[in-house]
């Protein structure tokens, strides 16, 4: 039978327990808490030295969990958070929690959820803030789209807890990507209009404003 080559991109696809497993599996001692980056690493080591001294006839098959290449695990047990530019109006912002961090931030006293801050630059040393803002996410939300409201600038996204009396806890800053100028696309400064005095009275103002607050976009 031929060997199964593991590579970098099939083990990032496995949970950090099934990771753990496998080295098990090789006699490789791998501590739970290790970040999983190196236990990727170590895997990738004993792969080489398995393949190197194993008869020819030997199978890397029969350590590998079973079924866990149909299905893309829920969560890698690590706390991050990456951005990727849909386009130059959006990005896709997807995280993922450490279990033990995730129970420790929800049942601080004063939570009220997880955060998104997100922040513009006008240097790729982002030491030039250009704006920046917070969305509001659940705890069971693991992506978000957001819209750009900069542009010719770099963006980060951060992943907050956000407790009662405004504290704002940084858990993980995201990867940085530079967002390309819109031809013909005009950004509004500002999100707010003076009504007619009758639509006023709809609260549509406060509306504009707490949208405009929130996702530095306009309201339609």
């Amino acid at each position: 039978m031929d060997h199964i080559s593991l590579n970098r991109a099939y083990l990032e696809t496995l949970t950090t327990e099934a990771l753990v497993r496998l080295g098990d599996e090789f006699g490789v001692d791998i501590p739970p808490t290790l970040n999983r980056r190196l236990i990727i690493g170590e895997l990738l080591e004993v792969q080489d030295e398995f393949y190197s001294n194993a008869p020819a006839s030997s199978s890397f098959a029969d350590a590998l969990p079973q079924g866990s290449t149909d299905t893309v695990p829920e969560s890698y047990n690590e706390t991050q958070i990456n951005i990727l530019l849909r386009d130059p109006g959006w990005i896709f912002v997807f995280w993922d929690f450490r279990s033990v961090e995730f129970s420790a931030c929800t049942s601080q006293r004063g939570f009220e959820t997880f955060g998104l801050r997100v922040s513009f630059f006008e240097d790729r040393d982002l030491t030039r803030l250009k704006d920046s803002y917070n969305i509001t996410v659940s705890p069971s939300d693991r992506k978000w789209y957001v819209h750009l409201s900069e542009h010719s600038c770099f963006c980060r996204v951060d992943l907050l807890s956000m407790c009662s009396l405004n504290r704002v806890a940084v858990l993980s800053l995201s990867n940085v990507v530079w967002v390309p100028s819109v031809a013909g696309i005009e950004i509004p400064r500002t999100g707010f209009v003076r009504e007619a005095p009758l639509l006023g009275l709809s609260g549509i103002t406060e509306l504009r404003k707490n949208h405009w607050r929130n996702h530095r976009q306009s309201f339609l």
